[in-house]
């Protein structure tokens, strides 16, 4: 639930007849990377007060990596201004304190306007005191550089001026008032408002109201990149945290999560196209063709050991297309499927058997692609291993046990998918199919390669679907196109 402070202002005026008069309130509202603090002025009569709380919603955080707390308040909480008009003007000042404190790397913004008039009612224009007869004003200054006051206006100044204002600009033109480039330190950062307000005697008696809003948000942090991504960050990060990163390759944002398996996973699937490389191209078969070669279901050293990839939603299905629904989350959607000799960047090749293990991949790595063995410190990020048996677990027998599988493959588990491998789970899984000679099995199925082979034909993976999960125990054809997920190890 967001964090409610609730501030009070008023400013009494009183000529010789009835006092016009107005007070305000100040909500603050906290959540996340981002607080709004509303000044408003309700009025009451004859000293008895009375105030409408008014809420809004902050702004959820841009980047999920940001996990920086931000608050602010302002005080005092009761500030009383009183006005003893005379025929050539009165003029009063009160002092606010917006205090704002913030440990997100990059700092905040504060930032001051008049209420949104979409939520003030029958007030064409929220930077005047109202009277509340609906005619009368307390107006919004002229002065566009700090000036005296016109009798009947108010206005606003930063610091301790108490005889140049300027008006308070309009909801949709707000003013800056802090720009931080780093954290606050001790007990935050303290900027002074100071409001002021000069009438005459001929301004009505009676009750103004009006608004003002400060809003301090926190400024963005850019992504970090996975390419700097340590095994010790991995290690420091809690189990279920997650952050969003980037591939610097080119620029593809992806979610990344420490698992029960104490990994760090991505939780979106891979979309990257390496293009021409040492390797060869990676370039995607026409429909009708498996990835090799010539498109044909040969395999052989010549036929099977060239890279192939396809865009998982180039056939725009409409569950690897969803942006409003099944995969409203996901940065990359259905992502990229490759064959195995393009997901292991050449080096799970035809002459692998059983048990081997490739070396290289297409997982953001700083050597990557492919020039030193991946999962070492210099290059962290690796594809998944796979079972070589029931009892020997890869990476992907051993995230499954740890989320509460048996870490072989498993049937009518409908339930624990839910929480687990599928998208509404931790690992956030996607149905996102396979090339065979074509895409199919697109919101039925998710096939994700090992890094592990099965024969000198096929290559380790792992699969499921609504009710049954399969964690790389099976191998099938290396000439399939399946999806990629890079992971960690601390």
């Amino acid at each position: 639930m967001p964090n409610k402070a609730l501030k009070q202002l008023s400013l009494k005026n009183k000529p010789s007849a009835a006092a016009p008069q107005f007070h305000s309130q100040l909500i603050a509202i906290g959540r996340f990377a981002a607080v709004f603090i509303s000044c408003f002025a309700f009025a009451f009569l004859c000293g008895s007060l009375s105030f409408i709380p008014q809420t809004s919603n902050a702004e959820e955080p841009v980047n999920m990596n940001i996990e920086a707390s931000l608050a602010s308040a302002l005080s005092p909480s009761n500030l009383e201004m009183t006005i003893n008009p005379t025929p050539t003007g009165t003029q009063v000042t009160g002092e606010l304190a917006v205090t704002v404190t913030t440990d997100n790397s990059t700092g905040y913004k504060l930032t001051m306007s008049a209420k949104d008039p979409a939520v003030v009612a029958n007030q064409s224009n929220v930077t005047n005191l109202v009277h509340t007869n609906g005619v009368d004003k307390i107006t919004n200054t002229t002065n566009t550089t700090p000036s005296a006051l016109q009798n009947n206006s108010w206005g606003y100044n930063t610091g301790s001026n108490v005889t140049s204002f300027l008006r308070i600009p309009e909801y949709t033109n707000a003013t800056m008032l802090v720009n931080t480039s780093g954290p606050t330190t001790g007990t935050g950062d303290k900027t002074d408002i100071t409001i002021g307000a000069k009438a005459d005697t001929n301004i009505a008696a009676g009750d103004y109201s009006g608004a003002i809003t400060f809003s301090a948000t926190a400024n963005y942090v850019p992504s970090p990149a996975m390419q700097s991504f340590t095994p010790t960050q991995c290690q420091n990060m809690t189990v279920g945290q997650t952050i969003l990163m980037q591939d610097t390759r080119n620029n593809e944002l992806y979610r990344v999560r420490k698992m029960p398996d104490n990994k760090c996973w991505m939780i979106d699937n891979l979309a990257y196209n390496p293009g021409n490389t040492p390797i060869g191209n990676y370039a995607t078969p026409a429909q009708g063709q498996f990835m090799t070669a010539d498109g044909s279901s040969t395999q052989s050293t010549t036929n099977s050991d060239v890279p192939r990839f396809v865009d998982a939603t180039s056939n725009n299905n409409a569950y690897c297309t969803d942006t409003a629904g099944n995969l409203a989350d996901s940065t990359t959607k259905c992502g990229y499927l490759y064959n195995w000799y393009g997901a292991t960047y050449g080096t799970g090749t035809y002459s692998m058997g059983s048990g081997q293990v490739a070396t290289g991949d297409i997982c953001p790595n700083n050597s990557n692609p492919g020039n030193t063995i991946t999962g070492t410190t210099a290059s962290p990020w690796k594809l998944p291993t796979g079972n070589t048996s029931d009892a020997i677990r890869g990476d992907f027998g051993v995230l499954d046990h740890a989320m509460g599988g048996t870490g072989a493959h498993q049937s009518s588990v409908g339930p624990y998918l839910q929480t687990s491998w599928l998208f509404s789970g931790s690992w956030s899984g996607v149905f996102s199919g396979r090339w065979n000679n074509g895409l199919s099995s697109q919101g039925g199925n998710g096939y994700y390669w090992s890094s592990t082979a099965f024969s000198s034909t096929g290559a380790r993976y792992a699969n499921f679907g609504s009710t049954n999960i399969s964690p790389s125990t099976n191998g099938t054809n290396k000439y399939y196109g399946f999806a990629v997920r890079c992971l960690v190890s601390p």
